[in-house]
């Protein structure tokens, strides 16, 4: 489906970059450019293999790294190593600035699509360019299995050593899923601490985060197998179920086209649907909260979040994204009623804002 010769799965979609690391071996200089808008577990995740976080800016008005943007990061470091653009949200844009600077100065180029955006069917032409691909079968991804991950290439070689490095960790069990559980509470809970007067530091809430990381290299235990070729065998449904519910939306929410932002970027995938509202989004979330719909936010830039590990300039493109995104969820729960619903209260909160 994403045109790849090799696929090799993994307990989790980071355990299988750890693992690309590892078989890649680069040293403690070796830049790994990403974005700075993604969640602080693959940070943490790529962090432990030792290599050099570089953040790039992301786009306020979309949330992904410009392809400009990941070129100008990657030509501060004066030695190769990964840079990871990222399909994030479903979204797609080109990426020839950075795939013609990898080439030319043997970069690793590691493609993000968790959401699956560059899946195709029908024979239709390959829109994957990485090295490796990264996708997904976790919790509200597009192949939703439970969990999992894998990372596709074409190099046969490669693919090899991964698979010994896949096959040499242990299963995710539900001990793995506790203690990931168990972290991610612990995470929030450490958030809305340092938010008040006398709860802990941002520099002590870093420390407490990395001495509770749970282990991140996993492999794909027998159990995940059939939902994982359930949901590959209704992939095509589930996103032709996503891509129209994104159009009920968009019907719905038309009258607010002016407050709640329609992204500026092609949506391939849909995740969720995403509107950015600037100015009156913290207003706008817990009251659609209150009324019993689960409206939804996006993370803090991880220089928010860590800025003691992330020695770099403010990124005030993810700032702005993630202080003004609204996400609306696709489920078979928002039916026309359901969707009509929220529009009343969307109106009657704009009311009141």
């Amino acid at each position: 489906m994403f045109g790849y010769s090799e696929a090799v799965l993994f307990g989790r979609a980071r355990s299988g970059v750890v693992a690309l690391l590892d078989v890649l071996g680069f040293g403690q200089e070796a830049p790994f450019v990403m974005p700075s808008n993604l969640c602080s577990s693959f940070l943490m995740a790529i962090l432990s293999s030792g290599v050099k976080v570089e953040l790039a800016e992301v786009s306020p008005h979309n949330g992904l790294a410009s392809d400009r943007t990941l070129v100008d990061v990657m030509k501060q470091s004066s030695v190769p190593g990964l840079v990871m653009p990222a399909h994030l949200y479903g979204f797609v844009q080109p990426y020839e600035q950075t795939l013609s600077y990898a080439k030319a100065h043997n970069w690793f180029v590691l493609e993000n699509d968790t959401i699956a955006t560059q899946v195709r069917f029908g024979g239709a032409s390959r829109s994957a360019f990485g090295d490796a691909l990264l996708v997904s079968f976790g919790y509200a991804k597009t192949i939703e299995a439970g969990g999992g991950g894998a990372l596709l290439t074409d190099d046969v070689a490669l693919a090899s050593e991964l698979r010994l490095r896949a096959n040499s960790f242990m299963p995710l069990d539900e001990a793995a899923k506790r203690a990931e559980t168990e972290f991610m509470l612990f995470e929030r809970h450490l958030r809305n601490e340092v938010d008040q007067k006398n709860g802990p530091t941002i520099q002590d809430r870093e420390r407490m985060l990395f001495s509770r990381v749970p282990e991140c290299r996993h492999g794909f235990p027998e159990s995940l197998l059939e939902p994982l070729a359930s949901a590959i065998n209704e992939l095509q449904t589930t996103l032709e179920f996503k891509r129209n519910q994104v159009e009920n939306w968009n019907r719905c929410l038309e009258p607010f086209n002016h407050i709640l932002l329609p992204p500026d970027i092609n949506c391939e995938v849909p995740w969720r649907l995403i509107r950015r509202v600037p100015n009156v989004r913290n207003k706008i979330v817990p009251c659609l909260r209150n009324y019993g719909f689960d409206a939804g936010t996006n993370f803090p830039p991880l220089t928010a979040s860590f800025p003691s590990l992330i020695s770099t300039r403010p990124m005030n493109g993810a700032e702005n994204w993630g202080s003004e995104v609204l996400n609306l969820w696709l489920s078979s729960e928002y039916d026309s009623s359901r969707m009509n619903q929220l529009v009343e209260s969307v109106e009657a909160t704009l009311l009141n804002a």
